[in-house]
């Protein structure tokens, strides 16, 4: 049985017939025959990964909130 992960896109008249991962996008027309990573972009029948999604791509490097290296001040002396 096909399991599709949270905030996956599935565009019309896609077949998924295999597990699809977290932030994905699944191209219309698409027949997912093998598992899809996490932040693929998929199309085609059968479908291939075209690219990956680069803003979850960056989320990993970007600074967490609140973290001293996001504050206003951040590598200046406070007077």
């Amino acid at each position: 049985m096909p399991t599709i992960r949270c905030d996956t896109w599935i565009e019309d008249r896609s077949i998924v017939i295999a597990l699809v991962s977290r932030d994905c996008v699944i191209g219309a027309g698409s027949i997912v025959t093998k598992a899809a990573p996490n932040d693929a972009k998929a199309y085609a029948n059968p479908a291939r990964i075209v690219r990956y999604r680069v803003e979850t791509a960056l989320k990993e490097q970007w600074p967490k909130v609140g973290s001293r290296s996001t504050s206003a001040n951040s590598g200046f002396d406070s007077e």
